[in-house]
């Protein structure tokens, strides 16, 4: 782990090297996690770190185990304990029943939950815009990721589906369906090249302002 220091304030940070075209900068529980191109200069990162110092600072402070982030606001988890698993928003609270009380555990399932809800309300302007674009619906799977956002995949029986990451529940809706076009975009291109993206400007105009912005945000809950 190196450090950055401004204003006698200090900034963590890690670096990995990979074979890459681009860097990214992603936000992590109590550091900021550089993913480097062998091409990239440190020092550039590291200038731009500096320029956004206070905004990396804050956006690595550890989330308290008991709020937990629903489409981008905070929520304070009260639980219960209850045979059968259920949870209620109220105002600023999520008053939750569960046998577990591993707020990780918990936290998973309500935001599956709520990204399930959403997913299913806008179903049918998915499906509308997919068959326009002569794109076909494949399952959708929700799981807790630790390094992506979602994936397009198919399995030895060549069957296609999507996997989607529950923390895109506490993000603003918006990042949810960037996602999921994105991984649509992947049913007639795998790779990220001119193609892909052509495909993907006419599932979703605006991915290239929700493809910057994504990349600042923490995948974690």
């Amino acid at each position: 782990m190196q450090k950055l220091i401004k204003n006698d304030k200090i900034l963590l940070y890690k670096v990995i090297e990979k074979n890459i075209k681009h860097s990214y900068i992603k936000p992590q529980d109590g550091y900021v996690l550089i993913t480097k191109s062998k091409h990239m200069p440190l020092e550039r990162i590291t200038n731009r770190l500096l320029d956004k110092f206070d905004y990396y600072l804050e956006s690595t402070k550890k989330i308290k185990e008991d709020i937990l982030y629903v489409w981008n606001k905070p929520y304070r988890l009260i639980v219960n304990e209850g045979k059968i698993f259920s949870y209620q928003i109220v105002d600023d609270v999520i008053i939750v029943n569960s046998k577990d009380n591993n707020y990780l555990n918990i936290k998973v399932r309500i935001l599956k939950e709520e990204l399930k809800n959403y997913l299913l309300s806008i179903r049918d302007e998915v499906v509308e815009k997919l068959h326009k674009n002569n794109y076909y619906e494949v399952p959708l799977k929700l799981k807790y990721l630790r390094s992506k956002y979602g994936s397009y995949n198919i399995n030895k029986k060549k069957e296609e589906y999507i996997v989607l990451n529950v923390c895109l529940a506490t993000l603003e809706k918006e990042f949810t369906l960037y996602v999921l076009y994105h991984e649509y975009a992947h049913q007639k291109v795998k790779n990220h090249q001119k193609d892909f993206y052509k495909g993907l400007n006419k599932l979703y105009k605006d991915h290239r302002e929700y493809q910057k912005k994504i990349k600042k945000k923490r995948l974690n809950i």
